[in-house]
């Protein structure tokens, strides 16, 4: 007989080993040590598992936080480590966790579910791949290019927990698409080094430093000896645009890459045409993962600051949104609106207007949308 519940402290062990099992090779570093904030006691309560006859089987990870978009705060659950053991597979045992995800955020209030992944098992209930992030892939010259010719006068240093947790936490919380993130739940994210573990990479950072004041900071995987053919690539970034470039510079000569890969999302459009106008090669892709949104009205209301700032409270408060039958929405401005379904949401948010929204909607929701977004493939990523 089969259980379905949340999971408890004392699950925790042999969710990590049935992780482990799936996901790691044995010269990988464990999934309860990369992904530490996700498999901890104080997060216990958010997992799902399916247990059968004692021993648990599937595990749906899950991990809530915050993100901070255009200066208004979403509620967010990130899914990750979703797996079942080899015995118990075909048995739609991980849909029906996930199906009692997507319940969770809505008795909870969550506006996004941000999953790792893009299989049909999550298509199928709801999440889709949304949005469009830049991916360049530079040459040590093109970083040259990219960085400039001037004078500066900062440095590029490897990091020090002591020196730089602080400042790099100040750095990246002030960027206009962020996760809200506690001193403690940086420090852990850092050493838990969760991207490049999945490929069996070595995480470094380097910061840029002007005499005291710390600039901007970038994290990056570089390929080990286990995995030597992988494309070094950049994980996080924070900063004056000006001091990621040049770190970008730097950390390419010192290390001597042919290439490097990193994004650059709307948020970041003057570091993104630098990139591109060094001769970068670029890959427009979705947001990575899958994203579903629990309900457009509560995301709305959130964003109402956002709103009255882009559009004035006047003209903002024209703009409704209301729910409309399972999963339909409308937005609406005087005598015109449009309906929109789940994918309709998530290309509104992140991608923009539909192009038949209207004469006096449709330039609105220009204004509006898309919104910044995070990355989920950062220091976050479940």
């Amino acid at each position: 007989m089969v259980q379905f519940r949340s999971a408890r402290p004392e699950d925790i062990p042999a969710m990590v080993a049935l992780s482990d099992r799936v996901f790691r090779k044995p010269y990988q570093t464990s999934m309860g040590e990369a992904y530490s904030l996700l498999f901890s006691e104080e997060n216990a309560g958010n997992m799902l598992v399916a247990e059968e006859s004692g021993q648990i089987v599937t595990v749906v990870g899950l991990l809530p936080s915050e993100i901070h978009i255009a200066g208004c705060t979403l509620r967010v659950l990130s899914m990750g480590s979703v797996c079942t053991d080899a015995d118990h597979r075909g048995k739609d045992y991980a849909g029906s966790l996930v199906r009692m995800a997507i319940e969770k955020c809505e008795r909870e209030d969550v506006h996004l579910l941000l999953v790792s992944g893009n299989r049909t098992l999550y298509r199928r209930n709801g999440c889709y791949e949304a949005g469009l992030i830049r991916q360049f892939t530079l040459t040590a010259e093109q970083a040259r290019q990219a960085a400039g010719h001037g004078a500066s006068l900062a440095e590029t240093m490897d990091y020090v927990e002591a020196r730089d947790l602080e400042p790099m936490l100040r750095i990246a919380s002030s960027g206009p698409a962020r996760y809200v993130r506690t001193k403690a739940q940086f420090a852990r994210l850092i050493r838990g080094a969760a991207v490049c573990s999945n490929g069996a990479m070595t995480q470094r950072i380097a910061v840029r430093r002007s005499g005291e004041e710390t600039l901007a900071y970038v994290v990056y995987g570089l390929p080990s000896d286990h995995e030597p053919g992988r494309t070094p690539f950049v994980i996080e970034y924070a900063g004056a645009d000006q001091a990621v470039l040049e770190l970008l510079r730097d950390v390419m000569e010192q290390h001597r890459l042919e290439r490097l890969r990193v994004s650059a999302g709307g948020e970041r459009s003057a570091l993104g045409e630098a990139l591109a106008s060094s001769g970068a090669a670029l890959r427009c892709e979705p947001i990575p993962g899958t994203i579903r949104v629990t309900d457009l009205t509560s995301v709305w209301q959130s964003l109402v600051p956002y709103i009255q700032e882009q559009l004035g409270v006047e003209t903002a408060a024209q703009l409704s949104c209301t729910r409309h039958g399972d999963g339909q929405y409308r937005i609406a401005c005087g005598e015109e609106w449009i309906t929109l379904d789940a994918r309709g949401v998530l290309t509104l948010l992140f991608g923009g207007a539909p192009w038949h929204a209207g004469d006096t909607l449709g330039p609105l929701l220009a204004k509006l949308f898309p919104l910044p977004f995070v990355n989920p493939n950062n220091l976050n990523y479940v």
